[in-house]
């Protein structure tokens, strides 16, 4: 079940969000009738079950909690479950993080994207990463891309919907990318002045 709601109005004053569910399915409401709002809510937390990596306003100063919505425990027990979550994790270290291969067995594949461990992410600024500076996820602009753990994250919803084909093979994905690397190294331009 995939379901996005789209509100016909330019005036509502709730926010978009999306109901994700360990199993796949979703509901993506877009109050704002805006598309960068369905590629975030829809593609990136519906359908690849990616999580926000934007820092909520009046959290830039609070740490990630131990427990509860929005915590350590969450982003565990979404990764443990249904490897939701790959574009945020609370691991520090490049050999730890969600995106650990990216920063080091591939990393000279994916350097023009300056792929780190950023803090700010998850709705709390401070215990929590993400692997961008800015992406789809950060801020709902589509000048700013799916960053690469999102695409293999898409990669891999797309293979599993399709195929049946649950490996998460990153042989596969990092193949399958080629393409993206290449669009993405022009309009990233040099990532020094990006950054």
């Amino acid at each position: 079940m995939l379901v996005i709601i789209t509100y016909n109005t330019d005036t509502s004053f709730d926010r978009s969000y999306t109901h994700m569910w360990a199993n796949g399915k979703f509901i993506a409401y877009d109050m704002s009738n805006h598309p960068n709002l369905v590629c975030h809510e829809a593609g990136g937390h519906g359908f690849a079950n990616l999580f926000d990596e934007y820092i909520e306003p009046g959290n830039e100063n609070e740490w990630i909690p131990e427990t509860g919505g929005n915590s350590k425990a969450s982003i565990d027990q979404w990764w443990n479950s249904s490897y939701a979550g790959a574009n945020v994790d609370y691991h520090a270290t490049p050999e730890e993080v969600h995106w650990s291969k990216f920063l080091t067995t591939y990393k000279d594949l994916y350097e023009f994207e300056n792929l780190g461990i950023y803090q700010g992410a998850y709705t709390w600024g401070h215990g929590v990463y993400r692997p961008t500076v800015q992406s789809l996820m950060n801020n709902n602009n589509l000048y700013h891309d799916f960053n690469t753990p999102s695409r293999e994250q898409i990669f891999y919803r797309i293979m599993e919907y399709a195929y049946g084909d649950k490996s998460r093979n990153t042989e596969a994905f990092i193949e399958y990318d080629a393409k993206n690397r290449a669009t993405s190294v022009s309009s990233y331009g040099n990532a020094a002045t990006r950054s």
